[in-house]
């Protein structure tokens, strides 16, 4: 595999976490919160920058990185990726969802590795798309904004529609990987070790 082109990673940490009950970016795993967590995945990857998109809150204020406020507030991720797509100035983005407690540096950098500076990759688990850990090029802006000022804020269909123009590519993931792209939308879903 090639060396993988320059990238921004972007953590998206914006969500309203209803299905929760309390805000997810703090929960705990291992000791830690999950954005700690992540911001710690995305450091070993050495990308050009890290960004969190999130509201600005005291608490986001100390995290060493930029947090980016949507400018399309409570538009689910789709608007995070958007702000992390204006905002960078690498070709790509890697996006990584604050809730996936399992994901890991091996899986990301396989992302990385198919992707090109003109190409972005969409992982494919258990024959759907997971558009929250992906890789989107800069040119997919223009797209995002126009889902977002259509008012469709589906973060998979936005996947699906890059895929459709060229934009990224399909990423087949083994059965191996699948675990690492769990996430914890209800309070059942945080296992207490």
């Amino acid at each position: 595999m090639n060396a993988p082109p320059g990238f921004t990673a972007m953590v998206l940490a914006g969500g309203q976490s209803t299905r929760m009950g309390r805000d997810k970016v703090w929960l705990e795993v291992d000791g830690q919160p999950l954005i700690h967590r992540q911001l710690s995945l995305l450091k070993h990857l050495q990308p050009e920058a890290i960004l969190v998109s999130s509201p600005l809150t005291k608490a986001t204020q100390t995290l060493g990185v930029p947090v980016i406020p949507d400018y399309y507030p409570a538009q689910g991720p789709l608007a995070g990726i958007e702000r992390g797509l204006a905002t960078m100035t690498s070709p790509l983005l890697l996006v990584l969802a604050v809730d996936m407690p399992h994901m890991n540096v091996e899986i990301l950098q396989r992302l990385l590795h198919h992707a090109t500076p003109e190409s972005g990759v969409v992982p494919v688990v258990k024959e759907r798309l997971e558009p929250l850990a992906a890789i989107y090029p800069r040119c997919a802006l223009a797209s995002a904004r126009a889902f977002l000022e259509e008012g469709c804020n589906s973060a998979t269909q936005f996947a699906e529609w890059t895929l459709h123009l060229g934009l990224t590519r399909r990423l087949m993931m083994p059965e191996h990987t699948w675990a690492g792209f769990a996430n914890w939308n209800y309070p059942e879903n945080v296992r207490v070790k």
